[in-house]
C-alpha cells in the first residue's frame, strides 16, 4: 500500500488512532459510546481504503512488469553486443571490434542502458547502409535476427512504461479520494470528543522526529572470554518448513549438531525489518531514526572495537535497503562486497567463492566476522539445472504473462529448486570451516530475513501480510562447546543479538541495548512482534494481531489465530492480551528520548 504520507502529516494519522487504540487498552469506559460511532464512520473509510489498496496493488504490478521489461530489453542488449563480437583464441579480433570498442572506451557491460542503446542504435544505422565496409557480412543473419528481437523488446518496455504511468495517475487519485474520507472521519471523531494525544512519532514510518536513546548502558565483555570468531548466513525469502532433508541435506545435517529453532520468526516480512531487527534486536519503527543518524547495532561496535577482521558480501546491495548506513554503519566502504553476476544464484557462487579466499587470506591473529546475503531464493527462484528436484517447474518466468493461481504450484517448485541449490552454497562454507578446524572457535548463524508464501493464504510472496509463511524462517545456531539440541519454542530475530553478545562474554543485561533475549540463557518470550513498513503485527502460541501504526489501513487490521485462521470474536484476544499488548507500546518508546 502506498501511504499518503506526502499529502497529510504522521502526527495527524497517529493520533486518531494511537488515542483510540490505547484507551481501549486501557478499558476506559470513557470511549465506550465513541467506540461505537467509531466503528460505524469507518465504513466509508474502509471502502475508500480498498480501492486505494487495490490502486496501489495495481501500481506495484505495473512497476513489476515495467522493471521486468527493461530486465529483458537488458539482456536482449547484451545478446546484441555478443553478437556483434568474435572471439579468436580468447581475442575480439573482428574490425567491428575495432570500429565499436576501440581502445581505451570503458567496457560494454559499464555502460548505462540509454549509453548502450545510444551505441547499438549508432551501429544498426551502419549495419543498413554499409555493412561491408566493416567486415560484417559472415554475422549478418544473426545480427539482423538479434535486431528483431531488440526492437520488440524496447517496444515492450516503451508498453510498459506507459501502463506504468497511467496505474501511477489512478493511485494517486485515490489517494487523494481516501484523504477526503479521512478528515471527514476525524471530523466526526473530533465532535464526538476524541482528543488528539501527543506526537508519536516512534510508531509513525518516517521516525524522522524521533532521537534515539541507545544503548542505555554500555555493553560490556568479559576480559577472559573467548573472542570468537562469527560467520553469519542470511537468505533472501527462505522460509522455515524448507529445512528438512529430501531439500537441503547438507544444512540439515550440521543443524543435527547444532541448535536448530523451530519455532523462528523473523522482525518482519521483508528484507529491510528482518534484517534490522536481527542486529539491533529492535521493532522495526525504530529503523527510521537510525537511519537518519547512520548509527550501527552495538552488537557491530562492539566488534568493531575487539578489532574484529570484518567482511560482508551480498547478492543483493548494501546500498538498498540502506545498511551500509545502518547495520554495517561501521565497516569501511572497502570491506563491504557486492556480487556483479548477472543471475543470483552465479552470484550467490561467486561471493561464497570471494568469503573462502578472503578467509584464507585473513590475519590468524585477530577474530573474523564474515557476513553473507544470499539471493538464490528470491523471485524468480534461480538455480542450475542439476539442482531441480522438484518437477514440473516454471521455465522463462515472465511477469507480464503468467497466471498467479494457474502457475503458482510450478513456481513454488522453482522455489524448493532454488533452495537445494542454496544448501550446497552453505555446504561450502560449512566445509571449509569444518576442514579448517574453526568451528571449534566460530559462532556460526544461519537464518532468512523473512519468508516467502505461495497463496497458502491468499498472497504470494511477502511484504504484504503476516502470516506464518511469510514471517517464519529456519534458525541453525552453532555456539562451540554446547550440546545440540531442538528448539520447538517461539523465538525471534530480535534474540540474535543478546544471544551472540552473550556468547561473546557480554556482562550487560539484553535489555539495555535491545528487546530480545539470550536464547542460550534460558530466556523465554511470550511473543513475537513484527514490523512492515505502516504495520506492525504480533503474535503468541495462540493469537496473532496486525494494525497499521499511521491509522490509515483499516483493512489490514484484525485478529487471527496463530495459523492465519479468522477470530469471530476479537474481544478475547484484547481482554487477554492487555499485558503484552502494552508491553509492546513500551518498546516503542524505550530506546528514544
Amino acid at each position: 500500500m502506498f501511504a499518503p504520507s506526502n499529502t497529510y502529516s504522521s502526527e495527524k494519522l497517529l493520533d486518531l488512532y494511537g488515542t483510540y487504540l490505547i484507551a481501549r487498552l486501557k478499558a476506559d469506559p470513557a470511549v465506550a459510546s465513541v467506540h461505537v460511532s467509531f466503528e460505524k464512520s469507518q465504513v466509508a473509510l474502509n471502502k475508500a481504503n480498498e480501492r486505494q489498496r487495490s490502486a496501489g496493488r495495481s501500481l506495484m504490478e505495473a512497476v513489476a512488469a515495467r522493471n521486468y521489461a527493461a530486465f529483458l530489453l537488458w539482456q536482449e542488449v547484451s545478446q546484441f553486443q555478443r553478437a556483434m563480437l568474435v572471439h579468436v583464441h580468447g581475442k575480439r579480433e573482428t574490425p567491428l571490434y575495432v570500429r565499436y570498442f576501440a581502445e581505451g572506451e570503458p567496457p560494454f557491460s559499464t555502460l548505462s542502458m540509454p549509453r548502450r542503446i545510444e551505441k547499438v542504435n549508432v551501429f544498426e544505422a551502419d549495419l543498413g547502409t554499409e555493412p561491408d565496409a566493416v567486415g560484417l557480412k559472415p554475422w549478418a543473419p544473426r545480427l539482423a535476427e538479434q535486431r528483431v528481437a531488440l526492437e520488440k523488446s524496447i517496444a515492450a518496455w516503451q508498453h510498459a512504461k506507459v501502463l506504468h504511468l497511467q496505474a501511477q495517475d489512478a493511485e494517486v487519485t485515490e489517494r487523494s479520494n481516501w484523504l477526503k474520507t479521512y478528515r471527514t472521519v476525524h471530523a466526526e471523531l473530533v465532535k464526538l470528543g476524541v482528543k488528539r494525544g501527543t506526537r508519536d512519532p516512534g510508531l509513525g514510518a518516517d521516525g524522522g522526529a524521533m532521537a534515539i536513546r541507545y544503548p542505555l548502558a554500555p555493553v560490556e565483555l568479559r576480559a577472559d572470554a573467548p573472542r570468537r570468531n562469527i560467520v553469519w548466513l542470511v537468505a533472501e525469502s527462505w522460509r522455515w518448513d524448507l529445512l528438512e532433508p529430501g531439500v537441503m541435506p547438507a544444512t540439515c545435517r550440521f543443524a543435527e549438531r547444532a541448535a536448530n529453532f523451530r519455532g523462528h520468526y523473523s522482525a518482519g516480512n521483508g528484507t529491510r525489518m528482518g534484517m534490522f531487527g536481527m542486529f539491533y534486536g529492535l521493532y522495526g519503527a525504530y529503523w527510521f531514526p537510525f537511519l537518519a543518524e547512520h548509527r550501527a547495532p552495538v552488537l557491530m561496535e562492539r566488534l568493531a572495537a575487539e578489532r574484529y577482521d570484518v567482511e560482508c558480501f551480498t547478492s543483493a546491495a548494501f546500498t538498498y535497503p540502506e545498511f551500509d548506513r545502518t547495520v554495517f554503519a561501521t565497516v569501511p566502504a572497502d570491506r563491504l562486497h557486492e556480487g556483479t553476476a548477472v543471475d543470483r544464484c552465479v552470484r550467490d557462487r561467486e561471493n561464497v567463492d570471494a568469503i573462502l579466499r578472503s578467509l584464507d587470506a585473513r590475519d590468524p591473529s585477530r577474530p573474523f566476522f564474515r557476513f553473507m546475503f544470499f539471493e538464490t531464493t528470491h523471485a524468480p527462484y534461480e538455480f542450475p539445472e542439476a539442482c531441480a528436484i522438484r518437477r514440473p517447474y516454471t521455465g522463462d518466468v515472465n511477469y507480464l504473462t503468467m497466471d498467479l493461481r494457474k502457475d503458482v504450484g510450478l513456481m513454488k517448485n522453482r522455489y524448493v529448486n532454488a533452495a537445494h541449490y542454496l544448501d550446497t552454497q552453505f555446504a561450502r562454507v560449512l566445509a571449509y570451516l569444518e576442514e579448517r578446524g574453526l568451528l571449534d572457535s566460530t559462532i556460526v548463524v544461519i537464518t532468512g530475513d523473512h519468508g516467502e508464501e505461495f497463496m497458502e493464504k491468499g498472497h504470494w510472496g511477502h511484504n504484504n501480510a503476516f502470516t506464518e509463511e511469510q514471517t517464519r524462517t529456519p534458525l541453525v545456531l552453532w555456539v562451540p562447546g554446547r550440546a545440540p539440541s531442538v528448539e520447538a519454542r517461539m523465538t525471534s530475530h530480535l534474540d540474535l543479538p543478546a544471544t551472540v553478545l552473550g556468547a561473546l562474554g557480554s556482562t550487560t543485561p539484553p535489555d539495555q541495548y535491545s528487546l530480545g533475549i539470550d536464547l542460550l540463557g534460558g530466556g523465554r518470550r511470550d511473543f513475537a512482534v513484527f514490523f512492515e513498513w505502516e504495520h506492525i503485527g504480533y503474535a503468541d502460541e495462540e493469537y496473532k494481531m496486525s494494525t497499521c501504526v499511521r491509522a490509515y489501513d483499516f483493512s489490514r487490521r484484525g485478529v487471527w489465530t496463530k495459523d492465519d485462521a479468522p477470530v469471530a470474536d476479537p474481544s478475547a484476544f484484547y481482554e487477554s492480551r492487555r499485558g503484552n499488548l502494552l508491553a509492546v507500546m513500551e518498546g516503542l518508546r524505550r530506546f528514544r528520548r
